[in-house]
Formats: structure tokens, C-alpha cells, sequence
């Protein structure tokens, strides 16, 4: 059975070709990408051709938390490909993952941000205990979470 797909930063350079490969290998295709993306014309270019091969396009960013929790509730596999500043906004699509329930995998892009199993932080402004409790709390929602080395 053909998994759902979510991706996230599927106009980036690296989701374009998970994109193709989630199509090519028959899986319900969704993008979020920011509503932004329409000002650039390689990106509306490349929307446009995902759209018309089938491609469900869910227009928000990892800051808007209701529109997060609408596609994650769509599919049962999210793949990130998002770095930098935007890999440190991921906390809100962890609580999304999680409140909808019905994620079965996450995969997300490994960054120069740490990575502790639910949320991006830089490992200097964290205490220990706090990083403890927030790898307890991902581990109790029994999400499978894994990195994409690239």
C-alpha cells in the first residue's frame, strides 16, 4: 500500500528530488510550501508541473501551526528537507506530528542545529535536564523519527 507524503521544502533543491521519486514510485504527494514561493518564478514554474502530475500543494509555513496540523492530518509520512533558520522552526511541526496522531515516520535533513528527538535547539542554551524531559516527552508519542544524512 502506497504510502501518504508529506514534504516539507519540496521546491528546495533537495525536495524537488524527493518529490519526483515519491511520484515516480506511485505515493500520494503533498508540498507545504509558503505562499511566499509564488513571487519566484522557478519555484511557481516547478509547482506548477508538481500540481499538474498530481501533487496536492499545501500553501503555509512551520510557523503556522493550523496549517501544519491540516497536512500533517493528510499523510502517515513527513520528510523535512528544511535547514538553517527554518530547520530551528521545527519545533511547531513536531507538536503538530504529534497531536495528529497519525504519522507513522518523520524524516528530516540533519543540520548544523542538534537534533534531540522532538525539538531544534542550539546545545548551548539548553540545560541538560530540559533536553532529558523534551526526548522523553517524543519518545512517550512512539513517532519513529529519522535523519536524512545529506
Amino acid at each position: 500500500m502506497a504510502s501518504k507524503i508529506l514534504i516539507i521544502g519540496g521546491t528546495g533543491y533537495i525536495g524537488r528530488y524527493l518529490v519526483e521519486a515519491s511520484l515516480k514510485e506511485g505515493h500520494p504527494t503533498f508540498i507545504l510550501t509558503r505562499p511566499s514561493a509564488t513571487n519566484d518564478e522557478e519555484k511557481t514554474n516547478c509547482l506548477k508541473d508538481f500540481k499538474s502530475r498530481g501533487v496536492e500543494l499545501v500553501y503555509g509555513d512551520l510557523d503556522d501551526y493550523e496549517k501544519l496540523l491540516e497536512a500533517v492530518k493528510k499523510v502517515d509520512v513527513v520528510i523535512s528537507t528544511v535547514s538553517g533558520k527554518s530547520a530551528a522552526a521545527q519545533g511547531k511541526l513536531i507538536e503538530a506530528i504529534k497531536e495528529a496522531g497519525n504519522v507513522k515516520r518523520f524524516y528530516l535533513r540533519n543540520s548544523e542545529l542538534m537534533w534531540t528527538m522532538g525539538f531544534w535547539m542550539d546545545r548551548s542554551t539548553q540545560p541538560r535536564a530540559s533536553l532529558r524531559e523534551k526526548r522523553k516527552s517524543v519518545g512517550r508519542s512512539k513517532l519513529k523519527i529519522s535523519h536524512i544524512l545529506l
